[in-house]
């Protein structure tokens, strides 16, 4: 019983279910034919001391794959088409070693039905997306090139035959990659998928697991796709990258809501295309001290929805100019402070800007005092 918390850990502290999963994902976007019957490896480490102590596969001999050679595996379909659930079915002669029957009893548990879907939506996105699969083609071939004419002739077939099936290659993979999301549905009911823009307040904050994949603070904005439905969430975890400076603080969404917005930590059902911000706070805020001899501006938040909040320090009397652009360079936003006016010292603004009834996307804030002049790029949600 995998719902059994004690059995379920008892089988997790031994086996590494994500590696099944990712073993079987990978056979089945690339429509191998000849794996489980033959071609399954598993391995883990004896040192005590080592890392790999539970059992994991790798992966061994994968030629028969995209519709090349023979269907030794037995599965329903070799096609761009083939459902990704196909392997699924698989028993007997097809699954000697019954490894797709430990993983349909794993999925029994609701944390691996989780993993196993999401991890199928992030691997056709990246590592089996068309970009990412194309790209790798094209270096492939730009490798083996030069060598194949010499080989052909050393062996057999011809040059061009070799080019004649990397283009059937190049077909497949276009296909296949293409009709996979929509694969989805067909196996597991699930909608989606949508499109996620998933952003960090301020810029370098922090870092996130997003379902099963890791970003570091520089690889923000996220552009993601994601599958909703009863059986599958979008698993977001936030963290700070220096928890020294900063701290996180909530999530805010544009068409979803959480059920507990403060937590690090939380599955949201999507149902919807969205911008999603993971907010952070800065634990010590260096804004402008006054002896710097220098202005000095900050703003934030840097994802906004109708306001902004500026903090300015200036060292004299300097006439001073707040604006806000959209990012063709159309004018959003301003506000002139002559030099009799100007303040000595901080000064705080907040700006309301919901009357503007700005539309989402990229806006530039500049500052200006005297000579000093400063730009920060926002995001409108």
């Amino acid at each position: 019983d995998m719902n059994d918390p004690v059995k379920f850990q008892y089988v997790k502290d031994r086996y590494d279910y994500t590696s099944l999963i990712d073993y079987v994902i990978a056979n089945s976007f690339t429509v191998c034919t000849d794996w489980l019957n033959y071609n399954t490896g598993l391995w883990r480490g004896l040192n005590p001391e080592g890392a790999h102590q539970r059992w994991g596969y790798i992966l061994w001999d994968n030629d028969a794959t995209f519709d090349h050679y023979i269907n030794y595996t037995g599965l329903p379909s070799t096609q761009a088409d083939a459902e990704p659930c196909n392997p699924e079915s698989l028993t007997g002669g097809s699954d000697p070693q019954r490894h797709i029957q430990v993983l349909n009893k794993l999925r029994t548990n609701p944390e691996v039905q989780q993993y196993y879907l999401s991890r199928q939506a992030d691997l056709m996105y990246t590592v089996f997306g068309c970009e990412n699969m194309l790209n790798y083609l094209d270096t492939i071939e730009a490798l083996i090139d030069p060598e194949m004419a010499r080989h052909a002739q050393r062996w057999f077939g011809t040059y061009q035959e070799w080019k004649n099936n990397l283009e059937d290659l190049r077909e497949f993979i276009t296909q296949r990659c293409e009709l996979l999301p929509e694969l989805m549905d067909d196996c597991y009911q699930v909608t989606g998928p949508y499109q996620a823009t998933i952003l960090v307040d301020p810029p370098g904050a922090g870092k996130m697991q997003i379902n099963t994949l890791h970003y570091e603070a520089g690889q923000f904005p996220v552009n993601g796709h994601y599958f909703g439905g009863q059986q599958v969430d979008l698993l977001l975890h936030a963290a700070a990258v220096d928890t020294n400076q900063y701290r996180f603080d909530h999530w805010s969404a544009k068409n979803h809501s959480f059920a507990d917005s403060s937590l690090a930590a939380v599955a949201l059902d999507i149902a919807s295309a969205d911008t999603i911000v993971a907010h952070f706070k800065q634990l010590s805020t260096p804004v402008v001290e006054l002896e710097t001899s220098a202005p000095v501006c900050q703003v934030n938040p840097t994802v906004f929805s109708n306001e902004i909040n500026v903090n300015f320090f200036l060292p004299e009397q300097l006439p001073t100019n707040l604006q806000l652009y959209d990012v063709v360079g159309n004018l959003a936003w301003q506000q002139a402070i002559s030099k009799n006016s100007a303040v000595i010292g901080t000064n705080s603004l907040k700006i309301q800007l919901k009357e503007q009834a700005l539309p989402p996307g990229v806006y530039f804030f500049t500052f200006n005092a005297g000579q000093f002049y400063q730009t920060f790029k926002l995001i409108k949600i």
